[in-house]
């Protein structure tokens, strides 16, 4: 069985990203003990095999990084209730906030700032 992953815009349908793991692939991953059924120990939602083991990771760096926007916002902290977090990344969307700003923006500028001759050693957000 080989499997196909797609990531679909839900606003506007659009499909932005697709990848496929062959027959080959799929046998190799399915000898990970980490990839069998897993339950998530904070919200109890069983996931299924490969793909539910690539949605938990996926929501695991999520998590991460709203954690670290909502932290270095000042705003709240990683105890803060999640409810409140997703409300202050909102906020801070709404405000075109530069915490929010995407990493190929943040590329596009270093590249930027190097092309023109300024010299930085190294980049901190």
């Amino acid at each position: 069985m080989s499997l196909k992953i797609t990531f679909i815009d839900t606003n506007t349908g659009k499909v932005i990203a697709e990848d496929e793991l062959t027959d080959a692939e799929v046998k190799a991953l399915d000898t990970e003990l980490e990839l069998a059924n897993y339950k998530c120990p904070i919200c109890g939602k069983v996931n299924t095999g490969i793909a539910g083991w690539i949605c938990n990771a996926i929501k695991q760096k999520a998590r991460q990084k709203i954690d670290e926007i909502v932290e270095k916002s000042g705003r709240g902290s990683k105890h803060t209730e999640l409810s409140k977090k997703l409300q202050i990344i909102r906020e801070l969307a709404e405000e075109g906030h530069e915490l929010l700003k995407g990493a190929k923006q943040k590329q596009i500028e270093l590249e930027e700032r190097l092309k023109d001759g300024n010299n930085i050693p190294f980049y901190k957000e």
